[in-house]
């Protein structure tokens, strides 16, 4: 009979060395769960960390690890809301919330967005996709400009998003019309579709059953823009005018939420009137899009010097925007 090899014998151990580090993070684990939340049962515990942290992920036993020692420095930590955690923890506290124990999601640390992908972490707490793109400004190294996002790392340093859609090292042949553009999207081939062949996908509105590009899509289904604006839109006391309105822009780099009221947009050269006024909507080419909005702000711009400086200029007669 032929002995096991040295190889077959380390291999083993290894092995074995796992299963008794997984057995202790997840007896450490569960032992600060049970203790934080008194009404959750030993059997549960396991049950819920499992599924926030699948076995087969690699490197459970950290990730169970990092909990229990977090857990024991911050007793309070399922209840606080704070996201200065581990992300295990996102990812378990949407579970207990789910089976309805009584615990806070964390939320991110700028906008209060609740998820349990909050990768980015900050000495604030964690942000979201969004929150951490808008605080990653600086100057751009190619057009020049101060404070906009960056996108991109170059030899010559960061660049922002215009010019990350215009550098011709991201280029590839599109699948549609093959040019040679940055790409949109990808098709299930893996080939690259540029904006101009790429169409938003068309869903059915869940509320008017409309079928038309979703401003939202969730476990209940899509959500057309006009009845995101009307129903799910979020409501929050406008930092200006202070009342419960629905939020035009969301607060940031020290500004406060603003209502649709309150909420002007930036103001630049109009490119008809050579005015400068608020602008309601532009694309990359300034053209037609821009030209038919800002043909509706000239018309009530010369109403603003007979009825007063009250009425808006953000959209037409019936105050809608163009």
């Amino acid at each position: 009979m032929t002995a096991p090899s040295p190889t077959a014998l380390s291999i083993v151990a290894r092995l074995a060395a796992q299963v008794a580090r997984m057995e202790a993070a997840t007896s450490a684990a569960v032992g600060q769960l049970t203790l934080v939340l008194p009404s959750l049962g030993a059997q549960e515990a396991e049950a819920a960390l499992v599924t926030a942290v699948p076995i087969p992920v690699r490197g459970a036993a950290k990730f169970l690890e990092e909990l229990a020692g977090h857990l024991a420095a911050q007793p309070d930590a399922l209840t606080s809301g704070s996201s200065l955690c581990p992300p295990v923890l996102l990812r378990l506290a949407e579970v207990l919330h789910d089976a309805g124990h009584p615990v806070v999601r964390p939320g991110c640390a700028h906008c209060g967005k609740i998820r349990s992908d909050l990768r980015q972490l900050r000495p604030e707490g964690r942000l979201c996709g969004t929150c951490d793109a808008r605080s990653r400004q600086a100057t751009c190294a190619r057009c020049g400009r101060e404070n906009v996002r960056i996108a991109a790392r170059r030899p010559e340093g960061r660049i922002c998003h215009t010019r990350y859609h215009s550098d011709t090292e991201i280029f590839e042949e599109c699948a549609e019309c093959g040019q040679s553009r940055a790409p949109a999207v990808r098709r299930e081939d893996g080939r690259a579709l540029c904006r101009g062949c790429w169409k938003r996908p068309m869903h059915t509105c869940v509320s008017c059953g409309k079928t038309a590009a979703a401003a939202l899509v969730d476990d209940d289904g899509a959500l057309c823009h006009l009845c995101y604006n009307r129903h799910r839109r979020p409501r929050r006391p406008c930092g200006r005018c202070g009342q419960l309105k629905r939020i035009a822009r969301n607060a940031r780099d020290g500004q406060p939420d603003l209502c649709d009221g309150c909420y002007r947009g930036p103001e630049v050269t109009c490119s008809i009137c050579s005015r400068v006024r608020p602008c309601t909507s532009r694309d990359a080419q300034a053209s037609r899009s821009a030209a038919t909005a800002t043909g509706v702000i000239v018309q009530e711009s010369h109403a603003l010097d007979v009825v007063g400086p009250n009425r808006s200029t953000r959209g037409g007669p019936s105050g809608r925007s163009a």
